[in-house]
């Protein structure tokens, strides 16, 4: 996880440094949604994550039931989840793709 977490903080920091951004969405393989109602593997992880948050916040859940392990190992799928977001809306607002057209 740290080395696709690292590859996407260099490549973001790389290609967002100027104006017009110059980021491809290939860099983590995409994948197109289907019309289908399941859930992606970050979605869960997203809803499972809050969750437990909940519980515990609430007072459902009296100890917490992660170490501090499964909190770092967290923490990096968001940080990845933040930079795939960063990395999708720049190549979005790109105005060079809208040349193409």
């Amino acid at each position: 996880m740290l080395k696709i977490r690292n590859k996407l903080l260099k490549y973001t920091k790389k290609s967002t440094q100027t104006f017009p951004y110059t980021v491809d969405v290939s860099i983590y393989n995409p994948v197109t949604k289907t019309n289908e109602k399941k859930r992606t593997l970050w979605e869960d992880f997203i809803n499972n994550f809050l969750k437990e948050r909940h519980n515990i916040i609430h007072g459902h859940v009296l100890d917490n039931p992660n170490d501090h392990d499964s909190l770092s190992l967290a923490k990096v799928k968001i940080e990845i989840i933040i930079y795939v977001y960063i990395i999708n809306i720049t190549s979005a607002s790109n105005p060079i793709i809208f040349l193409e057209e």
